[in-house]
């Protein structure tokens, strides 16, 4: 039995690739916002970290808060969407 499945997918441009990104039901874009805020908090503490080492790269400590608000927006969106479902 052949069905036609209709994939959604988002296109984020980083640097000069494309990412794709497939997602077939809502729980794909949950997961999506999960991964997007642990990634932003993983980069915050990288931020701080190199910048902290580095003194040519003293403006990554000066601003690894930057990331912080689209992880914190990212997880309260994973957060009730997930609500929503239970």
């Amino acid at each position: 039995i052949n069905k036609i499945v209709k994939f959604k997918c988002l296109k984020i441009y980083l640097g000069h690739y494309w990412l794709l990104i497939i997602y077939k039901t809502s729980f794909g874009m949950k997961i999506l916002f999960l991964i997007l805020g642990i990634l932003s908090f993983i980069a915050s503490i990288a931020m701080y970290v190199i910048g902290n080492d580095s003194s040519h790269l003293s403006e990554l400590k000066d601003l690894f808060f930057v990331p912080i608000p689209l992880g914190v927006i990212c997880i309260i969106i994973f957060i009730t969407k997930a609500s929503k479902k239970s």
